[in-house]
């Protein structure tokens, strides 16, 4: 069972994790992907992608729900709430430790547009070095702790797991970390290697299988780089199953 949704999150995935514990052929083997670019002020913080109405009738569906679910129904069904939401997120200051990116709506308008075709004609990158290093800034440069909603989530979901005798396997996705170092400097490598020490050192205590691909591919396997982002090629895809596969061939998940 895949995430219905392109901006998937922890926060999503518990309650899709809630549906699965309800199935009669319930899942063995649960794999959660972590994005990182999905942690940060550009995804984790963007109202559209809580997918509240979504989520409210999955839980009124399945019969997981609560009184205020109903609520969340009427007000974004019937009312502007999420526009409203969203247009005071795109007046939020965008501040990460030692980088100031300012007004958000500055970070999405057109003037951050670059070409679409950019991993077709990457000496064009250096055309528009300025817009590439605030993005991957903006993308991956936050500092992640234990209390961010999206880890917290991730813990919640690994006691889910573990109530329902489920195995559980969390993976950390390959990022543009070549690319990230040549337009945001040094520290792209730096941060978001403590951003994943992070999530390792938790998954160790909780004493949950981890993978980490973080910088397993070099720029030419990424494509959408006009966004700065995660998205692979089909050989970068490849490369992905194929690490996983190798782990799920190996204990804890190879037994019956």
């Amino acid at each position: 069972v895949a995430a219905p949704y392109t901006a998937s999150t922890p926060i999503v995935f518990n309650d899709l994790l809630s549906i699965i514990h309800g199935i009669k052929y319930s899942q063995k083997i649960i794999i959660v992907p972590i994005n990182l670019r999905s942690y940060s002020e550009e995804w984790s913080s963007r109202p559209s992608y809580r997918y509240d109405l979504d989520r409210a009738l999955i839980r009124i569906k399945f019969g997981n729900s609560h009184p205020f679910d109903y609520f969340l129904v009427w007000k974004y069904r019937f009312t502007k709430a999420l526009d409203l939401e969203m247009e005071a997120w795109r007046n939020q200051t965008v501040v990460y430790p030692g980088y100031d990116l300012g007004p958000r709506r500055k970070l999405h308008d057109k003037h951050m547009a670059l070409p679409n075709n950019l991993e077709c004609v990457p000496h064009k990158k250096e055309q528009f070095r300025d817009v590439l290093r605030i993005k991957f800034i903006y993308h991956y440069l936050y500092r992640l702790d234990l209390s961010h909603k999206f880890v917290q989530s991730l813990i919640e979901m690994i006691h889910k797991t573990r109530r329902s005798n489920q195995k559980i396997l969390v993976y950390v996705t390959p990022i543009n970390i070549q690319d990230g170092e040549r337009f945001a400097g040094p520290a792209f490598r730096k941060i978001v290697s403590e951003n994943v020490q992070v999530i390792q050192t938790l998954m160790i205590d909780m004493g949950v299988p981890f993978l980490n691909m973080v910088d397993q591919l070099p720029p030419e396997h990424f494509t959408d780089q006009h966004e700065a982002c995660e998205h692979l090629d089909e050989t970068g895809r490849r490369f992905v199953v194929g690490q996983l596969a190798q782990v799920l061939r190996e204990e804890p998940f190879n037994r019956k």
